[in-house]
């Protein structure tokens, strides 16, 4: 299950010590993951440019594609989703060609 971090803080919904927000330099909009095997939080990156320009940036459009399949459009995640799923069909039809 993703989850984006909406607050830094205690109503983070998700409870870490402000050691490893710290330490994992965590901030608003990362995603996390749970892991129910190894039963822990991954961080997960977050495609911090406006190109996809090889398989990484791919996997970070893809992740952030899945935390927003809900979302409204006319918001700022449905807008963000847009984006996405544009910069990741412009990958894929060019690596595909």
């Amino acid at each position: 299950m993703l989850t984006e971090v909406i607050e830094i803080g205690d109503e983070l919904g998700i409870i870490l010590p402000p050691s490893y927000i710290e330490k994992f330099d965590i901030k608003v909009g990362d995603v996390m993951y749970f892991d129910e095997k190894d039963d822990c939080f991954m961080l997960i990156p977050r495609l911090t440019k406006n190109t996809i320009e090889n398989y990484l940036d791919h996997q970070k459009a893809l992740n952030e594609i899945e935390l927003f399949m809900n979302a409204k459009s006319q918001t700022p995640q449905g807008e963000r989703l847009d984006f996405l799923v544009s910069l990741v069909e412009e990958y894929e039809k060019d690596i595909i060609l």
